[in-house]
């Protein structure tokens, strides 16, 4: 109960934003059981963080160890992080939120998670290269706008219900899963190797 208050606290105001009390109240728990738990609201903080990007491990572990094409593993990694906004929907506000902020509140036990995700992409992405199936690419690029596009989609979802699902745009607003799957087109094709030119016979 206190962690998905928190987590909907710290999305909605950060972490500085949200008191002890504030999510007793909403949790319903006494606020005392914060400092029993978790050692205080930092403590609740990082378990949030852990739990999430810990629920992606597995995951991630077996993307790594698949023997499927780099580019079948690379719409994995989109879907697994796909399952885990799913998962914990407040999660997206509170990862731009830490970017905006610095990471002021990452401590160094949370910060291993981050590189797990990125080292899970770059190994992905090194692999396709060798492979011929990507071309060469900065894989930490590769990372930042995969990861970058996905948690403003989500993380901007009421403002276009709000301002902008009004509007005469001409188009439908993309589901998640269809903002997914065209996500992973932009990725796989956008990193895809040219063909090799093959020369003419004379």
């Amino acid at each position: 109960a206190l962690v998905l208050a928190a987590t909907e606290l710290f999305a909605e105001y950060g972490f500085d934003g949200v008191s002890v009390d504030q999510i007793a109240s909403k949790s319903g728990v006494n606020k005392a059981m914060i400092n029993y738990h978790f050692g205080g609201k930092a403590g609740l903080y990082s378990e949030i963080l852990h739990t999430v990007f810990g629920s992606m491990s597995e995951g991630l572990q077996a993307i790594r160890e698949s023997a499927a094409p780099p580019d079948a593993r690379l719409r994995q990694v989109i879907r697994e992080i796909g399952r885990m906004v799913a998962s914990h929907p407040g999660l997206p506000m509170m990862i731009l939120r830490e970017v905006l902020s610095g990471g002021e509140h990452i401590d160094d036990s949370t910060l291993p998670h981050f590189l797990g995700l990125f080292g899970t992409i770059r190994l992905v992405v090194e692999s396709g290269t060798r492979a011929g199936v990507f071309r060469s690419v900065n894989p930490l690029a590769t990372h930042i706008g995969l990861i970058g596009s996905i948690m403003f989609f989500f993380s901007s979802e009421r403002f276009r219900k709000a301002k902008i699902a009004s509007f005469p745009l001409g188009t439908e607003m993309p589901l998640p899963d269809d903002y997914l799957s065209h996500i992973e087109e932009l990725m796989v094709r956008g990193l895809a190797a040219e063909p090799r030119r093959t020369r003419a016979r004379r």
